[in-house]
């Protein structure tokens, strides 16, 4: 396995994301690494790259939360990739970036009491809705070099689709 990877950092809260090389991080305990197939680019996480959240992350960071991709390590005893939840085969990592919002793409608009982010059985009930057809995702590739470019297409309303880094 590679030690670098490329990863859109944002250097300052408000500034353009910068591509940068970084080491590939050590899993620590209680902890999966994940090589990227594709991640969905968020609001949220455009929102706290311009410093707009209530609680702000501290620069320089990593935005991303709706990666889909393959588990390279696990950190710590007891702590494998049964932790994680399997894309169906007939999902591509592709297709199944944009379901990963389970609360926008599933449900709808229901309220639910507890995490804001679903659990690992919703995401999974996810994917089996879409592996059988029941959910439709209209997403529109991107590279990470043009994440800037899609975070301002995303801003200025100009998006038809989800957008997704395509790390394949």
């Amino acid at each position: 396995m590679s030690t670098t990877m490329r990863a859109a950092v944002v250097p300052a809260l408000g500034a353009a994301l910068e591509i940068r090389e970084l080491p590939v991080p050590t899993p620590g305990p209680g902890e999966l690494l994940v090589r990227m197939e594709a991640s969905g680019i968020c609001h949220t996480d455009i929102h706290a790259a311009r410093g707009e959240r209530p609680v702000k992350p501290d620069p320089p960071f990593v935005p991303g939360h709706e990666g889909i991709g393959t588990v390279a390590a696990a950190g710590g005893a007891g702590l494998d990739g049964r932790f994680a939840v399997t894309v169906p085969a007939a999902v591509s990592s592709f297709d199944a970036a944009p379901l990963t919002p389970i609360f926008d793409t599933v449900l709808g608009g229901i309220s639910a009491v507890g995490s804001i982010v679903g659990t690992r059985q919703d995401l999974a009930d996810a994917f089996a809705l879409h592996a059988a057809g029941r959910t439709r995702v209209i997403p529109e590739s991107r590279t990470l070099g043009d994440i800037n470019g899609a975070i301002e297409e995303i801003r200025a309303g100009r998006v038809p689709a989800r957008l997704v880094v395509d790390f394949r």
